[in-house]
């Protein structure tokens, strides 16, 4: 059984470096903010003390995260596709798709009042404080659904296989995306 385990895993493997995957779902990204933990300077407009960043790092998460995985283990052409901000960390991350050598093209940004997904870690000496999250209150407009629709439509004909990824509650696979899929 074992055995056959390993050979079903070498044969999907095998020819993964032919194979062109689109990527459909909450596209995140995670950002980590290094803090320091002096807090001995004041802020003279609100008297409360400051937290100064020493560091920040930012990875790709959710649906992203998927699409950095399949780069890695060397696929022929990712297609991500879903709804992304007109904002500083919707460019952010197709900087970083384009870093990977990821055609980001097939992210709309098309929703005015939509940001981008991101879960800001503040960490205090490795430790994890409260997440600050953006786009929790994001709505799918129906115009965004039927334009994300479509664009899935029209990838999903020129690729071998569609992944479908759910990350958040407010995110793209509303009843209405999953009724059109």
């Amino acid at each position: 059984m074992e055995k056959n385990m390993k050979n079903w895993l070498e044969d999907c493997l095998d020819g993964i470096e032919n194979t062109r995957v689109a990527v459909f779902g909450d596209f995140c990204l995670d950002a980590y903010w290094l803090m320091s933990d002096d807090d001995s300077e004041v802020s003279v407009e609100t008297g409360l003390p400051v937290r100064r960043v020493r560091k920040q790092e930012y990875s790709l998460g959710g649906a992203a995260n998927i699409v950095d995985n399949l780069v890695a283990l060397g696929v022929k052409e990712i297609v991500p596709v879903g709804l992304i901000g007109d904002d500083l960390y919707g460019g952010l991350m197709q900087k970083m798709f384009q870093e990977l050598g990821v055609d980001a093209g097939s992210l709309l940004s098309c929703q005015a009042d939509w940001q981008t997904f991101v879960f800001g870690k503040p960490c205090v000496d490795d430790s994890e404080q409260s997440r600050i999250d953006f786009g929790g209150f994001n709505v799918l407009a129906s115009a965004s659904c039927e334009a994300l629709a479509k664009e899935l439509d029209c990838v999903a004909a020129e690729v071998d296989i569609v992944i479908l990824n759910q990350q958040v509650v407010a995110g793209v696979s509303t009843p209405e995306m999953i009724e059109q899929i």
